[in-house]
């Protein structure tokens, strides 16, 4: 039945209007980071002089950026608010399908979408960088060679946004709209912890250390990444607090899903 019922909302999830015109405004706006990047004299002083440095850092910006959050609270909040919208979830249920059941396949449907943002964000950097850095050297660097860490880094990062994806399935349940999912999202994700940060800076001390525990600091704490704000956690340490905010917003969402008469 999972396997079914997965299948079917993978292929729902995919013909989701909102999935193909975030991955063209995702493809814009890396081009654009790209071309800056290869441009400007102040960032092209720091850019990387091969394809490999060059789509790495990309990827990396697409983990830990608001960017890369803000597609998947939208994604996750649009896609399942319009169930409610719809009216559909009658339809799965009446055919026996359990609400626990419907409720985590609509997360595990969500892993091949954000996966894409890494697979156009690589692709798009590697179009246009690669011809910025071929024009200006003759050459693009070694790529074959750094395959692994660029499927890594990807990787990775697609598993450091879940934690949105599944804040914005729960905030869908809660407030069964689309605005109540993706606006309360985005204020969480944005200027919720926009504002612990800044209070944590105020604080000082080891006050700042709670900030690597947020969701938009963990990925750099997966990719080994150095921040000079605070200190990222180790790798293994990031991994599991992941997947913690992910099963505790999903276990909330499921206890609330469950409940929740849907005839009004």
């Amino acid at each position: 039945m999972f396997v079914n019922v997965l299948r079917a909302q993978q292929t729902k999830t995919l013909a989701s209007g909102v999935l193909w015109v975030e991955l063209a405004a995702l493809a814009a706006i890396t081009a654009l980071l790209v071309t800056l990047t290869n441009t400007m004299t102040e960032l092209k002083a720091d850019a990387p002089v091969t394809l490999a440095g060059q789509m790495n850092e990309m990827l990396q910006h697409a983990g830990t950026s608001t960017m890369g959050h803000v597609l998947a609270v939208v994604l996750a909040g649009a896609v399942m608010a319009q169930e409610y919208n719809w009216r559909s979830l009658h339809l799965w249920l009446s055919q026996g399908v359990s609400r626990t059941t419907l409720l985590w396949t609509k997360l595990v449907s969500l892993i091949v979408p954000v996966a894409l943002f890494f697979v156009v964000t690589a692709a798009v950097t590697a179009a246009v960088a690669g011809g910025f850095l071929y024009v200006e050297h003759g050459s693009i660097g070694p790529v074959a060679g750094e395959l692994v860490d660029l499927l890594r880094t990807a990787g990775l990062g697609a598993y450091g946004v879940l934690p949105f994806a599944a804040l914005a399935l729960l905030l869908a349940v809660t407030g069964r709209s689309m605005l109540v999912a993706v606006g309360g999202g985005l204020a969480l994700t944005m200027m919720g912890e926009m504002l612990f940060v800044q209070i944590m800076g105020m604080i000082g001390g080891r006050a700042l250390d709670l900030v690597a525990y947020l969701p938009g600091s963990l990925v750099p704490g997966l990719l080994g990444m150095e921040i000079e704000a605070y200190q990222p956690l180790e790798p293994g340490a990031a991994a599991a607090v992941i997947a913690m905010y992910t099963g505790l917003f999903m276990v909330a969402a499921t206890l609330i899903f469950r409940r929740q008469d849907l005839h009004d």
